[in-house]
């Protein structure tokens, strides 16, 4: 199975990974799964990857992040020469942040191939956003209003990964035994927290190690549970996506407006804020940086290092002159 999914709903497109990965042993399931930067990564390394067997299970996953993006004619051509000859026993995946063109040659070999399928993941909006709000409560086991549903939707940005986290906390809070309400939402969503959240994350774009430190302990010190660490880091994602992808529209020679149109910001203030914080790293360490991010939601999901600690040697990190 060859498979593409696209677009900027990246929660969704890593569940629906999770989804195809759900039948390996979990014992295994890392030795069985590999992770490629599309960006960076050779034909060679692609077919090394896929052409490797599977580690004690029927089936092995190769992930490749970002290759659509790629020019150069001679790359694309042995990538399209290669695909069909994969083996029975791979699974690669193709995971891209923006939605990729219909004429793009791999969305076109893709479709083609007997064993190839495209999926879209777009940004949730509005009545699409809201049923799924619905749907997410429901799956928890609860009911929410309709004017709670809109308060958490305004509250998180739309998040999706943000809007999981905070529904599995007021799920927690409410039981079976009553919907989610207004009142709930207004009590257990800080805007406090949510404008610390923001501080901390521009002060690691602005590589402002001792504030983004405080921060951190700030926002943790009440409670160490993951959803309030996974919130944290997902939003130090978006941070870093933006500033990734603010670097490279740059490098095309965009101006701020055309950054505004290509990453749907609505105020020239946040895309010159973000041209500022990006003056502050290479490309190459803004794309080492979103790997180390990855890293560390695995490293916090599976309780690999204590959640404080492994913020702040990340902070640290990232914030090192």
């Amino acid at each position: 199975m060859i498979l593409l999914f696209h677009g900027p709903d990246a929660f969704s497109r890593a569940e629906e990974i999770a989804k195809l990965r759900q039948d390996l042993d979990p014992a295994l399931a890392d030795l069985s799964t590999t992770t490629l930067d599309g960006r960076q990564i050779s034909v060679a390394d692609l077919i090394l990857a896929c052409d490797a067997l599977p580690f004690l299970s029927p089936q092995r996953f190769v992930i490749v992040e970002g290759m659509a993006t790629r020019q150069g004619k001679e790359f694309w051509e042995e990538v399209l020469g290669y695909l069909p000859k994969i083996p029975e026993t791979t699974t690669l995946i193709f995971s891209e942040d923006e939605s990729v063109d219909s004429r793009h040659p791999l969305f076109r070999l893709i479709l083609a191939l007997g064993r190839g399928r495209v999926r879209h993941f777009p940004t949730l909006k509005g009545a699409e956003l809201e049923r799924w709000i619905v749907d997410r409560a429901r799956r928890k086991g609860v009911q929410i209003e309709p004017r709670a549903v809109q308060e958490l939707a305004l509250s998180t940005g739309g998040e999706l990964r943000l809007l999981d986290i905070e529904l599995e906390k007021l799920a927690t809070y409410v039981g079976e035994a009553k919907a989610i309400t207004l009142d709930d939402v207004r009590l257990l969503v800080s805007d406090v927290r949510e404008e610390s959240i923001f501080a901390l994350v521009d002060a690691l774009g602005e590589r402002n190690g001792r504030t983004a430190i405080h921060l951190l302990h700030q926002l943790l010190s009440d409670s160490r549970d993951s959803g309030q660490a996974l919130y944290i880091l997902s939003m130090m994602v978006r941070q870093f996506r933006l500033l990734l992808q603010v670097k490279e529209l740059t490098a095309q020679r965009a101006n701020v407006a055309d950054i505004m149109r290509a990453l749907r910001l609505g105020h020239s203030f946040i895309v010159e804020k973000l041209l500022s914080q990006a003056r502050n790293y290479s490309l190459e360490r803004l794309r080492e940086i979103y790997a180390k991010l990855q890293a560390l939601d695995v490293t916090l999901k599976t309780g690999g290092m204590d959640t404080l600690l492994a913020l702040d040697l990340f902070v640290a990190e990232v914030c090192q002159q």
